[in-house]
């Protein structure tokens, strides 16, 4: 934890807008939702800039954040979203139960289910595929926001495609 609480410094002074953290991955028999809330809280506490929880399943050795850990989560005034990589209904249930907070956003991780997350309440996604096709990725995210969703549907089948 103080690794990830000295880089967020150091992100904060290199000018960063949010810092993404990952869910450790280590003692993983450890982690359970009061551990994890209080990592996150601790980190977002010591933060000068916004976090961003980044929930990836297939890599930290968990099943997934659990809803009750993502709700609390989302209630920080520090913590300003999540990035969901591991299923696209597990973004939609925490877009869902994260509706009312104030400040925090669900974001998918998965170019390929970007709209039909987009459709059920996620803000956005954070994808590694728009490192590869960002105007396709854009192309979807824009037309959806201006309820262009034929023209939204036509570019997520080419993304698809790519």
């Amino acid at each position: 934890m103080r690794e990830t609480i000295e880089l967020t410094k150091q992100a904060h002074e290199l000018k960063y807008d949010a810092a993404m953290v990952v869910t450790p991955y280590y003692y993983v028999k450890l982690l359970n939702d009061d551990v994890l809330i209080n990592y996150y809280k601790t980190i977002a506490d010591s933060s000068r800039i916004p976090i961003i929880l980044y929930n990836i399943p297939q890599y930290s050795g968990l099943k997934s954040l659990s809803e009750e850990v993502v709700l609390e989560l989302s209630k920080h005034e520090n913590i300003i979203g999540i990035k969901e990589s591991g299923s696209v209904d597990v973004a939609i249930r925490f877009a869902q139960i994260t509706k009312h907070s104030k400040n925090f956003q669900v974001f998918n991780g998965n170019a390929s289910v970007l709209l039909h997350s987009l459709k059920n309440g996620c803000a956005g996604g954070i994808l590694g595929s728009a490192n590869i096709v960002p105007s396709l990725c854009y192309s979807i995210w824009k037309n959806f926001k201006e309820n262009k969703l034929q023209e939204a549907e036509v570019t997520q089948e080419k993304l698809k495609k790519n």
